[in-house]
């Protein structure tokens, strides 16, 4: 997953995204393997990458699905109010900067004949959010480092994904007609029987 945020973010929010990040992977691969065991496919793994299939596991494979998942935030700034002391009260009001997010997802799904790895297919799913998120987040520079406060994106980010959700798993239904991976089944047989030393 990629990020391009334009604005500072904390160590926990960082955290908080990569949790999001591999909650949200890990969510996809398995309901990605429920709508391929609905369809009548057969499974095996998931690998984290070809290099863990075994020679065995590669021979009684008829193709392998490879998805690679880049999802982007674009982050834009709005408005930004600095810090200031508040004399009547003794005490320093933390800044706010108000911004929007939109996120773009992108899901190349890659499917080979396991042995030669020849590439026999390949689909995209694309996910654009065309609404803008409000966000706001707070602030205090202190001594040259920013101290963060409370900060409203990645609740936000885990709504926009959770929008998308279902329109992805959809998608990557509809690109699994059974007769069009028969076709490619019997392409990768062939591709197989070629290159069998």
């Amino acid at each position: 997953a990629e990020f391009l945020l334009k604005t500072d973010i904390s160590p926990d929010v960082v955290n908080y995204l990569d949790a999001l990040m591999r909650s949200f992977l890990g969510a996809l691969q398995t309901d990605f393997e429920k709508v391929l065991i609905s369809d009548g496919f057969r499974t095996l793994g998931p690998f984290s990458d070809r290099e863990r299939m075994t020679y065995p596991q590669r021979e009684q494979s008829d193709l392998a699905l490879e998805p690679k998942v880049t999802i982007v935030v674009f982050d834009q700034i709005n408005r930004t109010v600095s810090p200031f002391e508040d004399e009547s009260q003794l005490r320093i009001i933390p800044g706010q900067v108000f911004g929007s997010l939109t996120v773009g997802a992108r899901i190349e799904l890659h499917m080979y004949e396991p042995l030669t790895w020849e590439k026999m297919w390949i689909k995209t799913i694309s996910i654009s959010t065309s609404e803008r998120e409000a966000y706001s987040y707070k602030f205090n520079d202190l001594q040259g480092r920013r101290i963060f406060g409370q900060d409203s994106r990645p609740q936000i980010l885990a709504s926009i994904l959770s929008k998308s959700y279902k329109d992805i798993l959809d998608q990557f239904h509809a690109f699994f007609d059974l007769r069009e991976i028969r076709a490619i089944n019997s392409r990768a047989k062939e591709v197989r029987e070629k290159k069998r030393f």
